[in-house]
């Protein structure tokens, strides 16, 4: 056959298939934590500016524990609004952005809103499970939490910062 193989074309389909599973790379995991830092920063004293005007003008003297749940569930409803709009609606969050980072798809392609929606609810199966979808990542070999195997996308170093507006 004149030197003809079919090696080649075998080999190029198992690379596109290991594309598929596994990004080419992923930010370190310090970077990753770099973000969350701003992000809970933020949040915090977001929720510390509500819990201070709450108590300034609220009549309501409930006993401490009711207090302490119901800031328990406004933190939790705050986190995931906060991540929820800023993921799909605008792509990033500030701690993604101050940390260079940015999400992308394991091809390295950008995410669309569908895709942006998709990752920031599966984020949430990773953080009920009393964050052990978010552990996850200190096992795996690529880095990469529940949230991120199941849609295929991940936090990567971008190039160059991105703009904040």
């Amino acid at each position: 056959l004149g030197g003809i193989t079919i090696d080649p074309a075998h080999r190029e389909t198992a690379d596109r298939q290991a594309s598929t599973d596994s990004p080419a790379a992923s930010a370190s995991i310090a970077r990753r934590m770099l973000g969350a830092l701003v992000d809970a920063s933020i949040l915090a004293t977001a929720l510390t500016a509500f819990v201070a005007i709450f108590f300034h003008f609220s009549p309501i003297r409930e006993p401490l524990s009711v207090l302490a749940a119901a800031l328990g569930i406004g933190a939790i409803a705050l986190w995931v609004a906060y991540d929820f709009l800023f993921i799909v609606y605008t792509g990033s969050t500030p701690g993604l952005r101050a940390a260079h980072l940015r999400l992308a798809a394991f091809d390295g392609s950008p995410l669309n809103r569908r895709e942006r929606r998709w990752r920031v609810l599966t984020s949430l199966l990773s953080a009920l499970s009393m964050r052990l979808g978010y552990h996850w990542c200190l096992l795996n070999q690529h880095g990469l939490c529940w949230h991120d195997r199941i849609t295929h996308t991940h936090v990567q170093s971008s190039a160059q910062p991105t703009p904040l507006a």
